[in-house]
């Protein structure tokens, strides 16, 4: 997996390491709020088809400065920032790929 990938990037990921510099890595603030793992049975990590993690960001702006930020460090487009009126009238998120094609998503207005 990526993990600088993930500390490279802002707003709901921007956290502090809990186990910086080990591998598998936590990243979190306050509790453990995401954790990168080697596979238990020692073969390489793969994206989990139909699965996908979200972050709470505290407003708007982070989500797209997730999203813009994403994109920059070679994340894939999977959704751009704005509302999502399917979920709610408040839902604003953005959606991308990260460098192993996991489907990362940042979202407020919960």
């Amino acid at each position: 997996m990526e993990y600088d990938y993930y500390r490279g990037s802002p707003g709901p990921t921007a956290s502090v390491g809990v186990d910086a510099g080990r591998k598998p890595s936590s990243l979190g603030s306050g509790g453990l709020a995401f954790s990168l793992e080697t596979p238990t049975d020692g073969a390489p990590a793969t994206p989990g088809n139909g699965v996908h993690i979200g972050f709470e960001a505290p407003d708007r702006a982070t989500v797209d400065a997730f999203y813009q930020e994403a994109l920059r460090l070679g994340g894939r487009d999977a959704g751009p920032p704005g509302l999502r009126p399917q979920y709610s009238a408040t839902y604003y998120a953005a959606f991308v790929f990260d460098l192993d094609g996991n489907k990362i998503e940042a979202v407020t207005g919960v």
